[in-house]
């Protein structure tokens, strides 16, 4: 056998190690089943809709199962393909994360080889996606995420390989892979701008033939999801549930990227936030500057002639890659300031940018230690660094996936399938009209179509519910012909004890039923036993 075969073999051997870790340790987290948090259930239900004849549609939260427009709609119809083959859609979920996370680790890999000729780093790369306790988790709750990244990964890969050739098969390909991209997130929208930036900055053909293209990705990347506004908007008047209104960026989700970011480079917590920004703004400047170091050299040296040059002797993906993660947390932050007030920076937002930055840093390293300018002993600092980073990750990851192995994820965990209130609202007459905070689970664990209970302000939009109090006395009405229960959820951000004892005196309820994870309220007229008092609740 040949020495660069041998390599190969041992290289891919180390990988196909790497995956069944991965594996392995992912199954763990999930062995009880997928994890759930309120977007997932609206993912499930409308798959479940959709398998029973409804439509994509929510079968809780408003009567007469409501369309479905708020989330993109590939993910549940990948959930109601797998139903319709005789799966359980939970099933479904955990089995098609299985294959998600199998699919990034090695899209990574991939790209990581093509840019790297060092034997290690594409290693290292590959262990940090599936050691990370951010990709851990988006994999073990059903989530688009892990769908999301790998169309987008790949489509951006793909999109790479037209500008190295200028060739329009990959740019359609990447158009197709994209626009399903755009279709699984509406943040997805933002693989549009990347793509129209990526084609007019870096692509080799005139500015007609580059003009040109752009319309042809635009169409691909865009159709989809324009044939689904143009249902939603038929359907009920709105294109995703959304307002465009002023709601300014506040400091608590400034403070939220803060903790993501700072946590996947290692910096600890417990360092003030000015100085781990800083810290944050260093690395960021030092990764541009390493990658573009000859184009900053061409500049300083008013050689504009050698920029196209430099520019293409960096691996397509990489200039792509930098473009996009610029653009997808600028998206971010218009999205939050004017589309979404609701959307946080946490690690399940800014996952998408997560793979991308991996592979940034890794390239980074791969260029210092190939550079002959970089002495001996900053090399060794670097893979030690890179080692001790790595086992951190491992480290973390074993400690992520012994607590929620046993315990469950979201919904899905011990704590909601034990849960007294639960079991209390699965015993009510069938005919009993149930009002909740987080219908979400109700349904998940009773299949009743509970209707979500109004609230005073917007949480998209930040503004005042005008129809809050008219709501209110629907729900009273209700409520005093003996045909509907209150079900408040304590112990999740949707509660609040002011808002309960608000609905309390609102709707003269009584306690009827309480425990750790809620409280089960009658009206006072109901007739029915009052088996607690109110201050029961408190």
């Amino acid at each position: 056998m040949s020495l660069p075969l041998l390599r190969d073999s041992i290289v891919f051997l180390i990988f196909g190690l790497l995956i069944l870790g991965g594996i392995v340790g992912l199954s763990t987290v999930i062995q009880s089943g997928i994890g759930a948090s309120p977007d997932s259930v609206a993912y499930i239900g409308a798959a479940k809709n959709l398998l029973d004849g409804h439509g994509l549609s929510l079968p809780y939260g408003e009567p007469d199962n409501p369309a479905m427009t708020h989330h993109a709609p590939l993910y549940p119809l990948l959930l109601a393909l797998s139903g319709s083959g005789g799966w359980k859609i939970m099933d479904a979920a955990k089995w098609i994360n299985i294959i998600l996370f199998i699919i990034n680790i090695g899209i990574v890999f991939f790209i990581l080889r093509s840019i790297s000729s060092n034997f290690w780093l594409p290693m290292a790369g590959c262990t940090l996606i599936l050691a990370s306790p951010t990709m851990i988790q988006i994999h073990a709750m059903a989530w688009t995420e892990p769908l999301f990244i790998s169309l987008s990964t790949l489509g951006l890969y793909v999109l790479s390989r037209y500008l190295e050739n200028g060739r329009r098969m990959p740019l359609v390909m990447s158009g197709i892979l994209l626009g399903l991209a755009f279709l699984t997130r509406y943040a997805g929208a933002v693989l549009i701008a990347t793509g129209m930036v990526v084609i007019i900055l870096l692509g080799r053909k005139s500015l007609r033939q580059k003009l040109l293209d752009v319309l042809v990705f635009g169409g691909f990347t865009s159709l989809p999801m324009i044939l689904w506004m143009a249902r939603n908007k038929i359907v009920t008047k709105t294109a995703t549930n959304r307002e465009f209104l002023f709601h300014p960026l506040g400091k608590a989700q400034l403070m939220e990227m803060l903790g993501t970011f700072s946590g996947w480079v290692l910096i600890p917590e417990r360092i003030p936030a000015l100085v781990r920004g800083i810290l944050l703004i260093a690395l960021s400047i030092a990764v541009i500057w390493i990658i573009y170091v000859n184009i900053w050299n061409a500049l300083i040296n008013k050689k504009y002639k050698d920029l196209t040059n430099e520019l293409r002797s960096i691996p397509p993906i990489v200039n792509v890659f930098v473009i996009y993660i610029i653009s997808y947390i600028g998206f971010l932050v218009f999205s939050v300031t004017f589309i979404d007030a609701n959307t946080p920076f946490d690690e399940r937002i800014l996952s998408p940018v997560y793979n991308a930055g991996v592979i940034l840093i890794v390239y980074t390293l791969d260029r210092l230690l190939k550079s002959p300018k970089t002495n001996q002993a900053i090399k060794i600092t670097l893979v030690a660094l890179l080692s001790i980073a790595v086992a951190i990750y491992i480290v973390n990851a074993a400690g992520f996936i012994n607590t929620y192995q046993s315990s469950g994820l979201g919904f899905n965990s011990v704590y909601w399938r034990e849960a007294e209130i639960l079991q209390a609202t699965k015993n009510l007459p069938a005919d009993i009209t149930i009002y909740t905070n987080v219908p979400e689970v109700v349904y998940l664990y009773t299949g009743r179509s509970a209707l979500r209970l109004p609230k005073p302000s917007f949480a998209l939009t930040k503004q005042v519910n005008p129809e809050y109090q008219a709501d209110l006395s629907l729900i009273r009405d209700r409520l005093q012909s003996n045909t509907g229960v209150i079900v408040y959820f304590t112990q999740l951000a949707h509660s609040s004890q002011s808002e309960e004892s608000g609905l309390i005196d609102t709707l003269n309820l009584c306690l009827y039923e309480s425990s750790d994870e809620g409280n089960l309220y009658l009206p006072e007229k109901s007739g029915l036993p009052c088996r607690l008092s109110q201050e029961g609740s408190s």
